[in-house]
């Protein structure tokens, strides 16, 4: 049997354990960190000087300091310390300094919901106080190098 969970590494209690309040405890720990996970930035290579008690960070590629080797996993500061969480695929955070949704594809941590390729994009503008009002837009049939402007009409 392992001794960690398989999808978030939680440590388990094992029999004839001394001591079980600390793996205990370190689930609970990593638990609060990982749940509803909000970062507060995405490239910091350095820790910061002065975290506060559960600041998050997902780690920019070259860390540095307590950091290093922590490239793209998430630094947790918890009871004064930095605790490593390494990703999994599927995870998503928000990423505060951004205003983003990310998910981690197992190889990159890419914004949510953004198109990669918008070439022959569809989109939407929606009314906020009135969702039945919207107009939509396609750009598959506009020829390469060409521009069109549209301009909609005052309705209000």
């Amino acid at each position: 049997m392992s001794d960690a969970t398989t999808h978030l590494l939680l440590p388990y209690i094992l029999a004839a354990q001394a001591q079980k309040h600390v793996t205990h405890n370190e689930a609970l720990r990593i638990l609060d960190g990982l749940i509803q996970l909000s970062v507060l930035d995405r490239d910091l290579t350095a820790p910061p000087s002065s975290p506060t008690d559960g600041d998050r960070y997902i780690v920019g590629s070259g860390a540095t300091g307590d950091w290093a080797g922590w490239d793209l996993n998430v630094a947790l500061w918890t009871d004064g310390a930095w605790l490593r969480l390494p990703p999994r695929t599927g995870w998503r955070a928000w990423v505060e300094d951004e205003e983003l949704l990310h998910v981690w594809t197992g190889t990159a941590c890419e914004v949510v919901g953004e198109p990669s390729d918008i070439s022959d994009a569809v989109f939407s503008l929606i009314n906020e106080a009135d969702a039945t009002k919207k107009a939509v837009f396609s750009l598959s049939g506009i020829s390469a190098g060409t521009t069109r402007s549209y301009t909609l009409p005052n309705t209000s």
